[in-house]
């Protein structure tokens, strides 16, 4: 079994290729060659009838596909038709022409080194708003030994706030790792996890039953409040959290309906040859406890508010329903003029 770090991983290799990149032309031949390896790919498909459909939808495309003006507009073009036909957002072809190669199907690292620094460990921000209320905003969940430390430091820091608001409203998703760590510190009791159903070249199903370790210690933020925002951008991974939470009723979801995929691989992307690389499912999540998932309708947030109002609402519950940990008269007096106008304590919290 490989780590669980390559579960839901479909658009990290978008997004890193994407960072700078000029057009680049497309090389008909190498574009023939990725499609007919991705015929191939398309065997490891967690639904074979979907695989066929998908199949036979980009044959019937072909001449179109490889029309395309660029690698850019050839991919767009191809995952476009995957995604439309077999309704699976997680199926994503992509272009890194910097990928080192070997064969066509070798299966590459889900988080190289010089990435996993580039994106800080998929942290964008940490914060102690005014009112002792914890803020963590979260770009990808990475599952490295240095996402992990990193996450277990932002406990320690935040561990004395009254409330914890987790940001994954841009949140692409990612594995495990730093993620595992935050969720096991949000209970002393357990926090059912999904069921990973993997299918297998002979039709059978492996089953990978998630488990969350018990926080060393104990969980820092156990019996506090805790909002997750969510937009429709957030996706994979980030809506994995976004589901346990709510199914386990430990977390309030604030803001708007997720993207809405949940299938996931064991596997990194396959290359296909010339640079290109596909992601193709060959699983299915079962929650233990709602016996579904969120694949095609998203996670529906407890409290439905346009995105770029979510956290002034979430701040808002959160300075409502906290305890104060620690009782100073200062502590007070910036907790009531929060509460007295929320929006402007998060305005005067980013001026310098």
């Amino acid at each position: 079994m490989l780590s669980r770090s390559t579960v839901f991983a479909a658009l990290l290799f978008a997004s890193a290729a994407s960072f700078a990149q000029a057009a680049v032309p497309l090389d008909r031949t190498q574009a023939a060659q990725a499609l007919d390896q991705l015929d191939k790919a398309l065997n490891s498909y967690v639904f074979p009838e979907k695989a066929d459909a998908v199949r036979k939808a980009l044959k019937a495309d072909r001449e179109t596909l490889l029309a395309a003006k660029d690698v850019d507009a050839f991919t767009a073009a191809v995952s476009e038709e995957m995604q439309r036909v077999g309704g699976d957002k997680h199926l994503n072809v992509t272009y890194e022409p910097t990928k080192i190669e070997t064969a066509a199907g070798e299966r590459p690292p889900l988080w190289p080194e010089p990435l996993a620094k580039g994106i800080a460990q998929g942290l964008m921000s940490v914060r102690r708003l005014p009112g002792n209320v914890g803020y963590i905003k979260l770009r990808y969940l990475v599952d490295t030994p240095e996402a992990e430390a990193m996450m277990t430091n932002i406990v320690a820091m935040l561990k004395d706030t009254d409330a914890l608001i987790i940001d994954l409203r841009a949140n692409n998703g990612g594995g495990a790792g730093a993620g595992d760590v935050l969720i096991s510190h949000l209970s002393n009791t357990l926090i059912p996890m999904e069921e990973l159903h993997y299918r297998q070249p002979d039709g059978s199903w492996e089953i990978e039953k998630v488990v969350v370790k018990p926080a060393v210690g104990g969980a820092a933020f156990d019996g506090k409040p805790i909002y997750v925002l969510t937009s429709s951008r957030t996706f994979s991974a980030a809506e994995a959290m976004a589901y346990v939470l709510k199914a386990a009723d430990r977390a309030t979801l604030v803001g708007e309906t997720t993207r809405g995929g949940a299938n996931p691989a064991n596997a990194p992307a396959q290359t296909l040859g010339g640079g290109f690389s596909v992601f193709v499912p060959n699983g299915k999540v079962v929650h233990p406890t709602t016996k579904g998932n969120w694949e095609g309708v998203g996670v529906a947030p407890d409290v439905a508010v346009p995105a770029g109002e979510a956290l002034t609402t979430a701040y808002t519950l959160a300075l409502k329903a906290a305890k104060p940990v620690i009782t100073l008269k200062g502590l007070e007096d910036q907790r009531a003029k929060a509460m007295a106008d929320p929006k402007a304590a998060l305005i005067a919290d980013q001026e310098l």
